[in-house]
C-alpha cells in the first residue's frame, strides 16, 4: 500500500474556470492494493461514505486483499462529505461528485504504474458509494464497468427541497470550517426530522456535471431485506421490527420499492439501449439472524478477513466456514465480471452458490 502523502503529491489537473473550486483541495486519498506485479484489471471501490459523516477507505474491516489475491488492482478512493461536498461554492455544486472524476482521472494515468490495465478499470460501491458509482454513469467515461450494490439510486433525481433548504441555512458562507460545521449539524437535524437527510447532502442532478448515462457494462444488485434495520431506526417502524413475519413482509417491500424496483428500472434503460446489465440478489443470512439479509451482508463477503467480522450482529449464528465458503465465491463473482463481463440474467446468490456456473 503506498503511503498517503506520496500520493496527496499527486496534484489535480484544472479542467476548466468552472470547476475551479472544486478542484481546490487534493481530497482524494486512493488506498492501492495488489498482490501481483503482472498486468491486472483494475478496480476502484467507492466506500460507504454515509453521504455527511465517517468515509470508510481507510477502517481495517474493508481489507482488499482477498480481492488483490484473485488478481485485481484495488484502489479505494474518499472525497469531500456532507456540505463540504454538496454545497453551492462560488456556483460551483456537486463538488464531491467532481473529486470523484478526478478521482478515476488519477486512476487512469497511474495504472500502468500498479500493474493495472487503464483500459478495464471497474468502479464499484456499496450504499452511498453505490450512488456514488451511480452518478458516475452520467459523469464520467473514465471506466468500462460499474458495480452498484444496495443503493436507493431513486433518491436522487433533481434537487430536493432538503437542498434548498440546506443553501438557505447556510446563506454567504463566511467565517471557519467550524462554522460550516455548525450549519451541516442545524441542517441535518432539519432533515431528518422531515425524513430526508440523504438528499440534503446528495448530488443535485439537475446541474453540472451530470448529463445522459454513457455505456459502461452494470452490475447491480441488492440484499433480500436491505432496509429492514432502517425500520427499527425509525420511529413510526420500530414496533414493526420486533414483530417476526410482519417486519419480514414490511422489510422487503421496502426493499422492493426503495432499491430492487429502482434499480430493475436502471437495467431496463440499459438494456432497451442495448447495454450490458446483470442483477444479483443475496439471500444468504446466518440461520436465526433476526436482521436476515440486511443492508452491508455482502461487505462480510466483499472483505475477507472473520476474526475482524465475527464479532459483527449481522453474522451472528454465522461459521466461519460457510462465511468464507460463500464469500470466496461471491468475490469470484466480482473477478468475473471485471475481467470477462457476465451473463445478462439475475443471479441469486444464497448457500451452494458457485460463481464457476455464471460462465458456462
Amino acid at each position: 500500500m503506498l503511503q498517503q502523502d506520496d500520493l496527496r503529491s499527486q496534484r489535480h489537473q484544472n479542467h476548466g474556470q468552472n470547476h475551479k473550486t472544486a478542484l481546490k483541495e487534493d481530497q482524494s486519498v486512493h488506498n492501492y492494493n495488489s498482490d501481483s506485479s503482472t498486468s491486472l484489471d483494475q478496480y476502484q471501490y467507492e466506500n460507504n461514505q454515509k453521504i455527511v459523516y465517517d468515509g470508510a477507505a481507510d477502517i481495517d474491516i474493508m481489507d482488499t486483499t482477498a480481492l488483490a489475491k484473485l488478481g485485481l488492482v484495488v484502489i479505494a478512493v474518499q472525497y469531500r462529505l456532507g456540505i463540504f461536498g454538496a454545497l453551492n461554492f462560488d456556483d460551483v455544486e456537486n463538488l464531491h461528485v467532481y473529486d470523484q472524476i478526478e478521482s478515476l482521472k488519477w486512476v487512469n494515468t497511474n495504472a500502468k504504474s500498479f500493474g493495472g490495465d487503464p483500459n478495464n478499470v471497474t468502479l464499484m460501491g456499496q450504499s452511498a458509494g453505490g450512488i456514488a458509482a451511480y452518478n458516475m454513469l452520467k459523469c464520467s467515461n473514465l471506466f468500462k464497468k460499474a458495480i452498484i450494490i444496495s443503493a436507493p439510486i431513486d433518491i436522487m433525481a433533481g434537487k430536493s427541497q432538503a437542498r434548498k433548504e440546506m443553501a438557505q441555512n447556510a446563506g454567504e458562507i463566511k467565517g471557519t470550517w467550524q462554522d460550516l460545521l455548525n450549519i451541516q449539524e442545524r441542517v441535518s437535524e432539519i432533515a431528518t426530522k422531515k425524513g430526508n437527510l440523504v438528499e440534503a447532502f446528495s448530488a443535485d442532478h439537475s446541474r453540472p456535471p451530470f448529463g445522459d448515462f454513457h455505456e459502461a457494462e452494470l452490475l447491480i444488485g441488492w440484499t433480500a431485506d436491505d432496509l429492514l434495520p432502517f425500520l427499527a431506526l425509525h420511529p413510526a417502524g420500530q414496533w414493526i421490527a420486533n414483530v417476526p413475519y410482519v417486519s419480514t413482509f414490511i422489510g422487503q417491500t421496502v426493499t422492493a420499492v426503495g432499491i430492487k424496483r429502482p434499480a430493475q428500472k436502471l437495467v431496463k434503460q440499459y438494456h432497451d439501449r442495448g447495454w450490458k446489465a446483470t442483477t444479483y440478489q443475496l439471500d444468504w443470512f446466518p440461520a436465526g439472524n433476526s436482521f436476515r439479509a440486511a443492508h452491508c451482508m455482502e461487505h462480510p463477503l466483499i472483505f475477507d478477513g472473520w476474526a475482524r467480522w465475527a464479532s459483527a450482529p449481522l453474522l451472528k449464528g454465522a461459521t466461519e466456514e460457510e462465511v468464507d465458503t460463500l464469500g470466496k465465491e461471491f468475490r469470484k463473482m466480482i473477478y468475473t465480471f471485471v475481467t470477462k463481463g457476465l451473463p445478462q440474467k439475475h443471479i441469486t446468490i444464497n448457500t451452494g452458490f458457485n460463481a464457476a456456473e455464471l460462465s458456462k
